[in-house]
């Protein structure tokens, strides 16, 4: 490339753009990783960069961005502002590019970017000014002109479309893309627009780009269900429902929960459907022969580089943490396992032994990590691979303890076994929470009774707040206020006994190293060592 990255960006990160092997490792990169090399370089350093990815690897990486989550276990959303900003450096390559790449897009997908950016009105004048009057929108030289009147917002026709912008400070960035689309693909644009007024579709403008949102989200979060991604709603439905499950129904079952079997039943061995932002039938018109052109241009040089380049290309990308995190594996290996799990033995012994049920128990055990991952947090923080399977392995460890302490039959060469082994271990670590509140209740009055001279009413009365502020922070499920309400009360119990019980109010009750996870009856045990240790002050 030869563009150079700003003075601001790290050494490692322009060694990555000026790697040899780069043009060639974007056509194969994940989309994920992608978007993550784009945000990393920044946008606008990212301009050639973006020019020589395929055009859909581009798009899907396009999706990864524009698509964002306000934290873990919460559904993505749409970002508008996001989705500019990629068509201004677009518009920076060219206008061919932007036409090109827009063009690309499944019209309901484009449909519903434009709609979150434009407001659309068949020729109607309704909220512009007067001295809009004398502008005949049949008059072909007006096509696509960009106009102004002190008593109107910008705005510009196409067709007989009249457009303005959602918001003013995108217009220049908006109307070089929509012009691009006039001259290169202008039945394209027409078509679109016409889906967008609401004379046409009967809807209201914000009822029709909330209509078109909401079919996208739902084809995208279809389409990486089948690829094994769980949905926020689709993992947070699981881990509530196991959370109110009585824990006897929990031991008696017998088959997949109605969303574990949705989801199992829904996976895909391949990649052979379309992503919801892909094309998948070309619109009527001339532009079609036009796209497929632009296609053919921009293809990638098909020599491969030098295997030395590819590899030192791959570890800079880990470096910088760029690279997509491989796909977990389904079990830790046997040193890493060893004395820690005994349903880890197990399934080893099952691996050996049956190998169907083993592949199944993989699959159960890569959905719980998935789930942890989209549905849970750890200190606030999204799971990794590696952290979401061996916190739901030792879950699992749990429950088979607890299972076992019952003297009831493992099943685990039947479904569901590792579900119904999970849903118990994520019951009993649920509990925690409320032993922790009672227990800090428990001790206040056993300090009260020993030392009452030693409690002023004032240390009394902040005791009891900050034990209240902790009981509602758990029960709204806030656990990063949950654990300060915990430190604060250092101020009447043992200090680092709160700071040790601090991280059993998460949503995954752990311990605070590394972290360790509760994965056995002794472990779970050991938290009535903690909360004996409260009164030690």
């Amino acid at each position: 490339m030869s563009r150079k990255l700003s003075l601001s960006q790290g050494r490692s990160l322009r060694d990555i753009v000026d790697n040899p092997a780069l043009p060639i490792v974007l056509g194969h990169m994940q989309p994920r990783t992608l978007a993550r090399l784009i945000d990393r370089i920044g946008l606008h350093d990212a301009a050639e960069l973006m020019a020589l990815v395929p055009t859909r690897n581009l798009l899907r990486a396009l999706d990864e961005a524009v698509w964002k989550s306000s934290g873990p276990g919460v559904s993505q959303v749409f970002d508008p502002t996001e989705f500019v900003h990629w068509l201004e450096v677009w518009a920076d390559v060219g206008e061919s590019f932007i036409a090109s790449r827009l063009a690309a897009i499944n019209d309901e997908y484009l449909a519903m970017c434009l709609s979150s950016v434009l407001l659309v009105d068949s020729g109607s004048r309704n909220g512009f000014g007067d001295d809009m009057s004398d502008v005949p929108l049949d008059d072909q030289s007006h096509e696509g002109e960009y106009t102004q009147s002190p008593n109107s917002d910008c705005h510009a026709i196409y067709g007989h479309f009249l457009l303005r912008p959602a918001f003013a400070d995108d217009w220049e960035i908006i109307k070089a893309a929509l012009d691009a689309l006039w001259r290169h693909a202008p039945d394209r644009l027409l078509h679109l627009l016409g889906t967008l007024v609401s004379s046409e579709s009967m809807l209201t403008s914000e009822r029709r780009r909330n209509s078109l949102n909401l079919d996208v989200a739902f084809e995208r979060e279809r389409y990486r269900e089948r690829r094994g991604y769980v949905s926020p709603a689709g993992a947070r439905a699981f881990l509530v429902s196991t959370s109110i499950a009585a824990t006897d129904v929990l031991l008696e079952m017998s088959a997949y929960d109605n969303e574990t079997l949705r989801f199992l039943s829904g996976l895909e061995n391949d990649d052979a459907s379309c992503h919801p932002i892909d094309e998948v039938l070309p619109t009527d018109g001339t532009d079609d022969e036009w796209r497929q052109t632009q296609d053919q241009v921009n293809g990638l040089e098909s020599t491969p580089p030098p295997e030395e380049q590819i590899m030192s290309l791959s570890r800079l990308l880990e470096s910088e943490a760029i690279v997509e995190p491989r796909r977990f594996e389904s079990l830790p290996s046997a040193k890493q396992d060893q004395g820690r799990s005994g349903l880890a033995t197990l399934l080893n012994r099952l691996e050996a032994e049956n190998q169907q049920a083993f592949q199944q128990r993989t699959r159960e055990l890569a959905y719980l990590a998935t789930v942890l991952m989209a549905g849970s947090s750890l200190e606030g923080e999204s799971f990794t691979g590696g952290e979401a399977r061996d916190a739901a392995l030792a879950t699992c460890n749990l429950g088979l303890e607890y299972l076992q302490s019952k003297n009831l039959q493992l099943r685990l060469d039947r479904e569901p076994e590792l579900i119904r082994l999970f849903s118990i271990g994520w019951r009993l670590l649920g509990t925690l929470r409320g032993r922790v509140i009672e227990s800090m209740k428990a001790s206040l009055m056993d300090a009260e009774a020993a030392q009452p001279r030693k409690i002023s009413p004032w240390l009394r009365n902040e005791t009891q707040i900050g034990i209240r502020d902790l009981q509602s922070a758990v029960e709204q499920q806030r656990f990063a206020d949950a654990r300060d309400a915990a430190t604060f009360l250092s101020i009447v119990f043992d200090a680092t006994a709160c700071q040790e019980i601090a991280f059993l109010l998460d949503h995954l009750p752990h311990f605070a190293s590394q972290p360790r996870w509760i994965g056995s009856i002794a472990d779970f045990d050991q938290v009535g060592a903690l909360l004996a240790d409260l009164s030690k002050k």
